[in-house]
């Protein structure tokens, strides 16, 4: 295995060598691969088909676990990436969806080692592995990938990838006769991504995505924390667009979050502080701002949109001086902290 893998140049003959001569197990293709360094192995190996098929999951079912065995040719995608950029991305675009977490999580890996002009090419790929049965371990190196594409001005593929690691799936049905409205109110949206690996994003990569793409960054928090409420929401609260917040959030204000209450607080405070941040930083967006908070119509939205102009209303008191009035606004009793907080900071 070790003189195969030092040979160079290498050809056709040479991987038939490798396909007919050695066990194609993990141990010797493991060895083989952790030593090949002649770039000619990456397009001889994918014409013998050895990118076609990844291994399945191995499930153990007298134990009750699943291991994932290795795939040691994927070795060579990273070892080659920056050498082979053109190659290494149609390899990947090739290997067929799978439930082997490793072989998902060294597509990343991959993605991580390519010229970054290259990574948008891959984002299909890379986040078609997230509706895979397992994927606890990838989507981790995913979130690298953010702040690389943004480092590197490709803000748009950076927001996509966020969107498709933060988006919700379809939660399963509720239970035959679910016995009452609390039972529903406690139902939390079905991650794609562990709940830590989620706030993550929200605190380490939202804050660089507002400042970089501003009001789209915005709207997809907005969109989630909608889809959060919705989802612990009966029918006639969807309809009417009563969320009831202050029973879960006391006050939109660091003080008043609760994170006990699960991901919609969570999603509220990095909603916030973008919308604050952006307003601040962008005096010209502060209606824009306003206005699609409140074009949500829940009452966290509006609660949210009074606590930017609380902070910066003075660049725009028109804005400030309408919602002091707005009937809409003294109607709800959900409003009343960042009302009188409005009130206090610009008039008292």
């Amino acid at each position: 295995v070790d003189a195969l893998a030092a040979k160079s140049p290498v050809f056709d003959a040479d991987a038939g060598d490798l396909l007919g001569s050695f066990p194609q197990d993990a141990v010797a293709l493991g060895r083989f691969f952790d030593r090949a360094g002649d770039n000619s192995w990456l397009g001889l190996i994918r014409h013998r088909g050895m990118y076609d098929s990844p291994p399945d999951p191995e499930h153990h079912e007298d134990e009750g676990t699943v291991s994932f065995p290795p795939w040691p040719q994927m070795q060579l995608l990273v070892r080659f990436a920056a050498e082979l950029p053109n190659e290494v991305v149609d390899t990947v675009r090739q290997i067929p969806p799978t439930d082997n977490e490793l072989v998902n999580a060294a597509i990343a890996d991959v993605a991580k080692a390519l010229p970054i002009d290259r990574v948008p090419e891959l984002l299909s790929r890379l986040t078609m592995a997230l509706s895979a049965k397992y994927h606890m371990v990838f989507p981790a190196r995913l979130v690298d990938l953010i702040g690389k594409l943004l480092e590197a001005g490709y803000n748009d593929a950076a927001l996509d990838l966020t969107r498709k690691l933060l988006t919700f799936d379809d939660p399963p049905a509720p239970p035959e006769g679910e016995p009452n409205e609390f039972a529903r109110s406690l139902r939390e949206p079905l991650l794609r991504v562990d709940q830590y690996l989620f706030v993550q994003i929200l605190e380490t990569q939202m804050p660089r995505l507002i400042d970089a793409v501003g009001t789209s960054a915005l709207d997809l928090l907005a969109s989630l924390l909608e889809a959060a409420i919705v989802v612990s929401s009966s029918d006639e609260m969807i309809a009417a667009h009563l969320d009831f917040s202050s029973t879960w959030c006391s006050a939109v204000t660091p003080s008043g979050i609760n994170y006990d209450h699960g991901i919609k607080m969570h999603l509220t405070s990095a909603l916030r502080d973008g919308a604050v941040a952006l307003a601040g930083a962008s005096p010209e967006d502060l209606r824009t701002v306003v206005e699609n908070l409140e074009a949500r119509q829940w009452s966290i939205f509006r609660r949210l949109a009074l606590n930017v102009l609380r902070l910066h209303g003075a660049l725009g008191m028109t804005l400030v001086e309408q919602r002091l009035v707005d009937p809409v606004v003294l109607a709800d009793t959900q409003l009343r902290p960042e009302y009188e907080g409005l009130l206090t900071a610009h008039f008292a």
